[in-house]
């Protein structure tokens, strides 16, 4: 701990922020070692290069050593995510199957037929696995952050301002898990619509989500991060909090300079001390404690 890190649930801090050589990042997914640590921490994004054509984005898939201690930003590798259809709006992953989310337009704004999915890749190579697919309801065709407590798969819309469930394996007559990929309209809920913040109406904008199985936090463009409690899908202020930050965007022809706030807050993976937010405008991911003193109230 440093003299910036604050003690407070909610609070920054600072020491362990990661620096991620992104242009922007999008989706964060972590694991944990035996003894519940934080182990290796997963970052999705883009960056954008130069070629003959002009600025061009490139997707790129991140790994970082969260065991590390002190090392925090020095540890990180990375490689390029050689399918153009990968969003990187939402990573989760049981350590076998990884899931994620796939455009569904075009650059030109087209629908495309077929990418109104969860697509799964094999995790140890990144190679597709199509049985496992989960194919999205209807309503459900702006979605925003993965999470999954193991049996059960939820997403976000930027749209239809809900969160949906998809149930990922069922138990057979002989006690195996069977993949599923259904919806599961029980555990559906709507996000906060109410609030009154310049940026948005409530939790209209989110952009990822995690749960440590009894609350739900969405991050929003608001700069908030709107708390829900998973079983019922009720709002939880208490547990609501601000994501704003100072940062201070180096020059860059695609990105402008000077100090701004947090932007706009994506995604979200906590290790169940310490919650990581990544930045769509920096391309940073930044700590927050997820335990600690009391707030002292909500958004």
């Amino acid at each position: 701990m440093n003299s910036e890190d604050s003690t407070e649930q909610f609070g920054r801090t600072p020491s362990k922020d990661i620096t991620v050589n992104l242009d922007s990042s999008l989706s964060l997914w972590g694991t944990l070692d035996d003894a519940g640590l934080g182990e290796k921490l997963w970052v999705l994004g883009h960056t954008f290069l130069l070629d003959d054509g002009g600025w061009v984005e490139a997707s790129s898939r991140y790994s970082y050593d969260l065991t590390s201690g002190t090392q925090f930003g020095r540890t990180l590798s990375g490689n390029a995510f050689n399918d153009p259809g990968v969003d990187r709006s939402g990573l989760w992953s049981d350590g076998t199957t990884a899931w994620l989310l796939r455009d569904a337009t075009a650059p030109d704004g087209a629908p495309i037929s077929g990418r109104n999915k969860i697509f799964a890749y094999t995790l140890s190579d990144w190679s597709r696995d199509s049985s496992k697919d989960i194919t999205l309801q209807a309503q459900n065709e702006d979605p925003m952050g993965l999470w999954s407590d193991g049996t059960t798969i939820y997403t976000a819309d930027t749209v239809d301002k809900k969160v949906y469930a998809y149930t990922l394996y069922t138990t057979d007559d002989n006690g195996d898990q069977v993949f599923s990929g259904v919806n599961d309209s029980t555990k559906e809920f709507s996000l906060f619509g109410g609030g009154n913040s310049a940026y948005s109406d409530g939790n209209a904008l989110p952009g990822g989500l995690w749960s440590d199985g009894t609350t739900m936090w969405v991050t929003d463009g608001d700069r908030s991060v709107y708390a829900y409690t998973l079983a019922t899908g009720a709002y939880d202020s208490a547990k609501t909090f601000s994501a704003v930050i100072s940062i201070t965007i180096p020059p860059s022809p695609t990105r402008p300079l000077g100090a701004q706030t947090h932007v706009t807050p994506h995604g979200i993976w906590s290790d169940g001390t310490t919650v990581w937010i990544s930045d769509y405008t920096d391309g940073d991911v930044y700590a927050f404690n997820l335990t600690g003193n009391p707030p002292v109230g909500g958004v």
